[in-house]
């Protein structure tokens, strides 16, 4: 049974203090949800365990609990990875199994969210159907990157649990937020761009952007005065990040046609699934891609067409949000200067 793959986290926390960065908070207690992936891990949410100092899991019908450690975690996308090693540890995994992935839903596909809302110890399953996908703020980074958006119950103490597709064992989202209006899910083309990550490098990289503000061109007169024909769509380049890669190959004022020959829209969007008519933004095409790694651009320029190969740079997160770990760490590794 898929449920039994589903567990229960309690983490104990110390925070940094912005205030004395010498010494930590008190120490707190929190719990959340996670489930069993291949290689013997569990999946769960960064905010689960995150400023951790001890973490243990529980499964369902056990009278233990069981240490387990971070291998692996990305406040970029509100994701980490558990282990659990030692004497224990064949205990523990017995009977257990590692849930399979599938795809992204398609609006109005019925859901499940699994997990251990907070005051008891059976699980919890709430049903709904799937209302929007597109990207959104994880509030835990306030990076934007893909949602899904459901309107089944997400309960307190359900981050990191799975949502599964009604009447499959397809896992297509991680439950991580919501508020009165509705829940998100974390869709499993960002899980799979974290695990695919760790598993290549040993830690996530984050994801890939190309550092541009860009203005939609749905105006027909503005088109026109920028030289485009009119078979053609894009997005004007209005600025660049200095320190990115693409300011040595893009300027101010170019039109933005196409990316790994994908043809950009006037509003600054592109095709998502294969023959479908949904459109994402073409920010969140970049991100799934990993940092270092190219994206082709078709651009007009000076009324010419050209084509350029760019090097992504990493999206960094909003420190302020993460905390000081994140800090040390992105200081130690040269991504932040001081």
């Amino acid at each position: 049974m898929a449920y039994a793959s589903v567990v229960k986290i309690f983490t104990i926390i110390s925070m940094h203090n912005p205030r004395m960065p010498w010494q930590n908070q008190p120490q707190e207690e929190s719990s959340g949800c996670g489930f069993v992936i291949s290689g013997k891990r569990i999946l769960t949410n960064a905010h689960v365990v995150a400023d951790n100092i001890f973490v243990q899991v529980w499964k369902i019908g056990s009278q233990n609990m069981y240490r387990a450690e971070v291998e692996a975690i990305s406040h970029d996308c509100d994701l980490a990875i558990l282990v659990v090693k030692g004497e224990e540890s064949q205990e523990f995994w017995k009977g257990l199994m590692a849930l399979e992935f599938g795809g992204i839903p398609l609006i109005y596909d019925k859901v499940s969210v699994v997990g251990y809302s907070i005051g008891g110890e059976n699980i919890c399953v709430t049903e709904g159907k799937v209302c929007k996908i597109g990207p959104a703020n994880y509030a835990h980074s306030n990076i934007e990157l893909l949602t899904i958006s459901i309107d089944a119950a997400i309960n307190c103490g359900n981050s990191g649990g799975p949502v599964f597709l009604v009447n499959s064992l397809a896992v297509v989202g991680v439950a991580f937020q919501g508020n009165e209006e509705n829940n998100t899910v974390i869709p499993v083309t960002v899980i799979k761009h974290f695990i695919d990550g760790v598993d290549e490098r040993g830690k996530h990289d984050g994801f890939g952007s190309m550092g541009l503000i860009c203005q939609s061109i749905q105006n027909s007169q503005l088109r026109k005065h920028l030289g485009m024909t009119p078979h053609m769509t894009g997005v004007l380049v209005c600025n660049n990040n200095p320190s990115s890669y693409a300011s040595h190959v893009l300027r101010k004022h170019d039109i933005l046609l196409s990316i790994d020959h994908l043809p950009i829209s006037n509003d600054g969007s592109v095709p998502f699934r294969i023959g479908g008519l949904d459109r994402i933004p073409l920010d969140h095409l970049v991100s799934m891609k990993k940092p270092m790694e190219t994206a082709r651009v078709k651009l007009l320029r000076d009324g010419e067409e050209l084509e350029f190969s760019i090097l992504l740079h990493r999206v960094l997160p909003h420190d302020i949000n993460v905390g000081y770990e994140v800090v040390l760490q992105d200081i130690q590794e040269g991504r932040i200067q001081i």
